[in-house]
């Protein structure tokens, strides 16, 4: 199904050549992920996006301005934030990781 908004392979490329978010599936926390269950989030959101948010984006449509400020945003995220992510996750593999293994029983409800 050829997407109006976005290439999937441009989506696999980045998360699984620049991100290698599979390396994140090796920890405890991510165990019961795997690059199935991302692959199928990303072929629903795909879908979601082609016969629900595209449309919504005519002119007309009572949701249009709500859909164009999402536009927005995600634009400014692509250029502002995206390009920061790969630095930073490299940064937080390579640091003492014991910060995130506090059990969330540690956290005030």
């Amino acid at each position: 199904m050829a997407h109006l908004i976005v290439d999937p392979r441009d989506q696999t490329f980045v998360l699984y050549e620049m991100l290698q978010v599979e390396d994140l599936f090796k920890s405890e926390r991510y165990a019961d992920f795997s690059r199935d269950m991302v692959d199928m989030v990303l072929t629903e959101a795909g879908k979601m996006a082609a016969e629900v948010l595209f449309p919504a984006l005519v002119r007309d449509h009572r949701d249009a301005a709500f859909y164009a400020g999402k536009g927005a945003s995600a634009r400014y995220f692509i250029k502002h934030v995206l390009p920061e992510v790969h630095a930073a996750a490299t940064a937080i593999k390579s640091e003492d990781l014991s910060m995130i293994q506090i059990a969330d029983e540690s956290f005030a409800s």
